[in-house]
């Protein structure tokens, strides 16, 4: 048709629509990103019950074989002693538990050297609780044992815990909050050899 005007019609995306497809794509990869974390996360704290359960049977075995009695090797310091942790470890060798299920996969500080109560080079990841050291005696020979046949409930004690920290914190009241690279939920290891992630607080 003569006169008629033809409009050339080219495919390509505005401005606007480049950045709406930029936007989507920026909040998927978020989404994968959370829902992938939060994945890891929820397999590190399964392995770390793992880990907690197997220190248990071995503590179960070792007790059976030593009178009801945990290692004598010291995880806390006793009259002026330094605290054993490396020997208690070694004890529950022969019974089946590897050095390296003491440091969870959870634990970003596993190895190191961190500033923490008890001490300074972690080679553990999990603590053991104050409450199974006042379960402990001194026997005739003058040599302190951890006896956990003398904690009352069992079930309801823990023997080892996920470690936590004390962080400076100028918000805090005390200007130090406790802290655990686990989050809300950590891990504990009761004195009945039952392993359970549980609130923060509880241990």
């Amino acid at each position: 048709m003569c006169g008629a005007r033809h409009k050339k019609v080219t495919a390509g995306w505005t401005l606007i629509e480049a950045l709406v497809a930029v936007a989507i794509l920026a909040v998927l990869v978020g989404l994968l990103y959370v829902v992938s974390r939060s994945a890891i996360k929820g397999a590190q704290v399964t392995a770390c019950i793992n880990q907690l359960a197997q220190i248990g049977k071995a503590l179960e075995l070792y007790t059976g074989a030593n009178d009801g009695f945990y290692p004598s090797q010291s995880w806390f310091g006793v009259h002026g002693k330094p605290p054993n942790i490396a020997g208690f470890q070694e004890s529950l060798v022969a019974h089946g538990l590897p050095r390296r299920m003491w440091l969870s996969p959870a634990d970003p500080y596993a190895g190191q050297d961190v500033d923490s109560e008890n001490v300074n080079h972690r080679v553990s990841s999990y603590a053991m609780t104050k409450k199974l050291f006042f379960a402990g005696r001194v026997t005739d020979s003058g040599a302190f044992i951890l006896d956990p046949s003398r904690v009352e409930q069992p079930s309801a004690v823990p023997a080892f815990y996920f470690d936590t920290f004390l962080k400076k914190d100028e918000n805090a009241p005390k200007g130090l909050v406790r802290w655990s690279a686990m989050g809300p939920r950590v891990t504990v290891l009761y004195v009945d050899g039952r392993a359970a992630a549980v609130p923060f607080d509880q241990p």
